[in-house]
C-alpha cells in the first residue's frame, strides 16, 4: 500500500509540482468548523493534514486533537487515531467522572474503542459508567433507540432548568454606574431532531464496530440506518456515507 509520502514523491517525479505546492500551502485548522467543507466532500485526508498543522503547534488543545483523531479514523489512519485518543483519554479519565462531562468522556472512549478495533487491536476501554451511554450501546446492553430517547430527555430537561435559572433578563452594572438590561433566550431544539442526532451517532458506532469485527452485513445495515436519519450536521453522518460507498 502506498503512503501519501510515496504518492507525493511519485507526483513530483512526473512533474506535478503545482499540486505539491498546493498541498504544502494547506492552512491550519483548529476545529471541525474549519474543516467542514472537507468533511462534507469526504476529503478526510486533507482535513487531517490541516488539523495536524494546528495540533503540532498547539499540542495541548484536546478538542482539536479529538477532532484530528476522528478525521484520521475516517481517512483509514486507525493507529494514529487510537494514539491521539489515548493521549486525551489518559487525562480525561482522571478529571471527568460525572456530570455534564460524562457524555463527552464516553464519546471519546467509544471512538477509542472503534479505532483500536479497526486497527486490529483488542480494545482496552473500561465498562460503561452509565447505562445510557455509547459504551453501553457498543456493549449491546443499551439499544440505540433507548439511548437516543434518554439523551433527548436529558437535553430537554437541562435546557428547561437552565432557562429557569437564568430567567428572561439579566442586569449588569457598567463602569459608569448605569444599568444595562439584556434579554436572554435558551434555545430549545425539537425532540425529533435530538433523537435523530443520537440515533445517527449510535447507529454509526455500531456499524463501525461491526466492521472491526468483520461483520459486513451488520455494518452496512447500521451505517445505512445512520444515514437515514439525515443528521447531516454530524461528522458521523458523513463518515457513514463514505463507508457505505467504500463497502459498495
Amino acid at each position: 500500500m502506498h503512503t501519501r509520502r510515496h504518492v507525493l514523491c511519485g507526483m513530483l517525479a512526473v512533474g506535478t509540482i503545482p499540486f505539491a505546492r498546493h498541498a504544502l500551502a494547506l492552512e491550519p485548522a483548529s476545529d471541525r468548523k474549519d474543516i467542514w467543507a472537507e468533511i462534507k466532500a469526504g476529503r478526510f485526508d486533507i482535513a487531517a493534514q490541516r488539523l495536524q498543522l494546528h495540533v503540532t503547534e498547539w499540542p495541548l488543545d484536546r478538542d482539536a486533537r479529538s477532532d484530528l483523531a476522528i478525521v484520521q479514523f475516517a481517512a483509514g489512519e486507525f493507529d494514529k487515531a487510537a494514539e491521539n485518543l489515548a493521549r486525551i483519554i489518559k487525562l480525561q479519565r482522571g478529571f471527568a467522572s460525572k456530570g455534564n462531562q460524562l457524555l463527552e468522556m464516553e464519546y471519546r472512549e467509544a471512538w477509542y474503542r472503534l479505532a483500536q478495533l479497526r486497527a486490529g487491536h483488542t480494545p482496552d476501554t473500561p465498562p460503561p459508567i452509565s447505562p445510557n451511554s455509547l459504551l453501553a450501546v457498543l456493549a449491546r446492553s443499551q439499544e440505540p433507540e433507548a439511548f437516543a430517547d434518554s439523551w433527548a430527555d436529558a437535553v430537554i430537561d437541562f435546557n428547561k432548568r437552565l432557562e429557569a435559572a437564568v430567567g428572561n433578563t439579566v442586569q449588569t452594572t457598567q463602569a459608569d454606574g448605569t444599568t444595562v438590561t439584556m434579554t436572554t433566550k435558551v434555545r430549545h431544539p425539537e425532540r425529533e431532531s435530538l433523537e435523530r442526532e443520537y440515533l445517527c451517532l449510535s447507529r454509526f458506532m455500531l456499524g463501525e464496530q461491526a466492521l472491526g469485527e468483520g461483520d459486513l452485513g451488520t455494518a452496512r445495515k447500521q451505517l445505512a440506518e445512520s444515514v437515514v436519519t439525515k443528521a447531516d450536521h454530524l461528522v458521523e453522518y458523513h463518515i457513514a456515507r463514505a463507508e457505505l460507498v467504500r463497502l459498495g
